[in-house]
């Protein structure tokens, strides 16, 4: 699954993007000019970028997801109306990239009502 976070780019000084590699040109197909040319429009890029920060996604794979919940979801904390089955599946949906629009609001009414209950029973 894809994973999204934010990171911060390193941005290059200006000067370091208009230097010109002074290596020979082995083929002939870009010319000094064309270099600082493709220089001068990445710099421009850079520069209208309106914060140092960019969104990148990164594959977790769904096992690495699983070891991360095993330490979370122990067996002690098993609650059958606050910590089941279901909210369990509802976090390893989220996690794996299911947008919460996308799960059913059914889903976990069974256990609210009951959890609902028992506190309104206590009270």
């Amino acid at each position: 699954t894809l994973r999204k976070k934010w990171i911060q780019e390193v941005k290059s000084p200006p000067t370091a993007l208009l230097k010109l590699t002074s290596s020979p040109q082995s083929n002939g197909t870009n010319t000094n000019a064309e270099q600082q040319q493709q220089q001068q429009q990445q710099q421009q890029k850079e520069m209208q970028r309106p914060h140092p920060y960019r969104e990148v996604e990164t594959f977790v794979t769904g096992q690495t997801i699983m070891e991360q919940m095993a330490q979370e979801y122990m067996g002690i904390d098993y609650d059958l109306l606050r910590n089941n089955c279901c909210t369990f599946a509802r976090d390893a949906c989220l996690r794996l990239g299911v947008e919460e629009k996308d799960i059913p609001t059914w889903f976990l009414h069974l256990a609210e009502t009951g959890a609902a209950t028992e506190e309104a029973v206590a009270n």
